[in-house]
């Protein structure tokens, strides 16, 4: 499960030990590092070993909290800024540091949102199958907790992707859609997102001896001084942390083949069913 509230309510915590709820591990995490996003979420996680799964959701609601459907993970996500609600979603291999030009920009006309997908940035990293079809789900259930009703989507790479599949899947939750150097668009990827998809070599170029943030943002820029050395520190950190390059190697493999974008999830051709803008 996952409780979010705001930082004010921290002693919820401790009413929600009085009643008998036990954590196993407890992370307390604001929105944002600094500047006009610190400090506007507060998000617990944690294990309820010694209660049933619908007793701890009762005694977590009842003490102000909200439990994520049966998303059983920490989401990593900030909010800036008010209006209509905006969801920002990275690409592979990436986090929701890729945005950090444009939320500024954006939250003086809009409540924007950004998150870390799962097996990216500081979201947990579980191994699991991470298909498209599950984490488009994901973003369905995430869209559902924040209780917004429509939202925009803007996704980027791999993300394009995603918000457009979740357009096509669930349009009742998607207000407009904005789509940026987006995937399934087409089959044409990088020779170096193809190559990790064949057996061992995968394991190789993404556990290999040898880190290659650094070379792999270079490839995905056209001008090469974006590709800072903030940049690839951050993303170097988050992708090492545990199940991080696993979690990576498995999306690539569900996605990719060694031909291009697998044809199932090339969808260009259904972007003329949008009724959305």
């Amino acid at each position: 499960y996952q409780w979010f509230g705001e930082p004010e309510n921290r002693n919820l915590i401790k009413q929600l030990r009085r009643e008998g709820v036990n954590f196993e591990s407890s992370i307390y995490q604001s929105a944002g590092a600094a500047g006009p996003l610190a400090g506007k979420a507060l998000v617990l996680t944690g294990t309820l070993p010694n209660l049933k799964r619908h007793e701890a959701a009762a005694k977590i609601e009842a003490a102000g909290g909200k439990v994520v459907g049966s998303v059983s993970r920490k989401t990593n996500y900030v909010v800036a800024g008010e209006g209509s609600p905006v969801l920002l979603v990275h690409g592979l291999g990436a986090s929701m540091v890729v945005w950090r030009e444009n939320v500024a920009d954006l939250a003086q006309r809009f409540k924007v949102y950004v998150i870390d997908l799962p097996g990216h940035g500081d979201t947990d990293k579980p191994d699991i199958e991470y298909g498209a079809e599950s984490t488009v789900e994901y973003i369905r259930k995430f869209v559902e907790f924040l209780g917004v009703g429509k939202i925009a989507l803007m996704g980027n790479s791999l993300g394009g992707g995603l918000v457009l599949m979740t357009a096509l899947m669930h349009p009742e939750i998607v207000s407009k859609l904005a789509l940026v150097s987006s995937g399934s668009l087409g089959r044409e990827v990088s020779i170096w997102l193809r190559l990790p998809s064949l057996p061992v070599i995968g394991e190789i170029v993404t556990n290999g001896p040898v880190d290659n943030t650094e070379f792999m943002l270079q490839k995905a820029f056209f001008d090469k001084s974006l590709a800072t050395k903030e940049l690839v520190a951050e993303l170097r950190r988050t992708n090492s942390l545990p199940g991080g390059r696993k979690a990576v190697l498995k999306i690539i493999r569900n996605f990719i083949s060694l031909l291009g974008v697998k044809r199932q999830y090339v969808r260009a051709r259904d972007v003329g069913r949008l009724e959305m803008p």
